[in-house]
């Protein structure tokens, strides 16, 4: 007696367009209901699967009213003076990309666009915030701070000279995803992360820089066990993109992957 391979490949879209259904709002799950039952024989010995390809955008957002982390409350003496809270819009910021965007509702407040600047210190991965007036100050107290993706601590910073430059109490978080993990409710078990499992099918590493897409083609696959596809019917499937931490990512863009599915019968 011999054994001979198996194999069947499902591409599964989070578009709509594409027959995703119940997708999230943040776009990170949907589900799909299959018209042919995903099935696997009865007789079939050692199933497995792996994902064996995605394309997912690098867009992710690491500040958004979702994270409670995209505000930044401030007092100035510049005029129109007085206490002030930027809210700042979702979206994936680079260091830069912050301080542009800080900038603009600094002037749509009237207020000079360098009052309040963001830098970073490649050297340590800290970030910087400078403050144009003496006796200005931010406060990192204030809910639903930006303040753990620049690296400061609760905290309030009122500059004792103009022109005065805080560095970050710690490395930066900008990097708030490192890479991506699909979930599905395709096998109870899956991939554990550590101690936990949660029905992992795949894992990612992000290699496109922000705003590129990245196209995952390993030579090596991740396989899971899928021996209890066997004998089973399965119609309805979710997925779920997360992070490393195995927090649902916000998504404004939809993502894709190739999923096969590979078992033994015997000849």
């Amino acid at each position: 007696m011999s054994l001979i391979k198996k194999s069947v490949s499902l591409v599964f879209n989070s578009d709509a367009k594409a027959g995703a259904q119940n997708i999230s709002a943040d776009l990170s799950s949907f589900d799909i209901t299959l018209n042919d039952p995903l099935s696997v024989p009865r007789d079939a010995v050692e199933c497995s699967a792996a994902i064996i390809s995605a394309s997912i955008w690098n867009t992710a957002y690491n500040i958004s009213a979702s994270f409670n982390n995209n505000k930044l409350r401030f007092t100035t003496s510049v005029a129109p003076a007085g206490v002030k809270t930027l809210t700042i819009a979702d979206g994936l910021y680079s260091v830069v990309g912050l301080n542009t965007a800080i900038s603009t509702l600094l002037i749509n407040l009237t207020l000079p666009g360098n009052l309040i600047t963001i830098s970073g210190d490649d050297a340590t991965g800290k970030s910087i915030v400078n403050l144009l007036t003496s006796g200005d100050s931010i406060d990192f107290t204030f809910p639903n701070s930006v303040r753990e993706v620049l690296g400061f601590n609760s905290a309030v910073i009122t500059a004792p000279s103009a022109g005065f430059s805080f560095f970050s109490d710690s490395v930066a978080q900008f990097n708030r995803i490192n890479s991506w993990v699909i979930a599905s409710n395709l096998v109870p078990g899956g991939i554990s992360v550590n101690n936990r499992t949660r029905g992992i099918i795949g894992q990612i590493n992000i290699v496109a820089k922000p705003g590129r897409q990245d196209s995952y083609m390993p030579t090596n696959l991740t396989s899971f066990d899928a021996n209890s596809l066997i004998g089973a019917s399965r119609t309805n499937l979710r997925f779920e993109l997360l992070d490393q931490n195995l927090r649902t990512v916000a998504m404004p863009d939809t993502f894709q992957f190739t999923l096969r599915i590979q078992w033994y019968m015997r000849v």
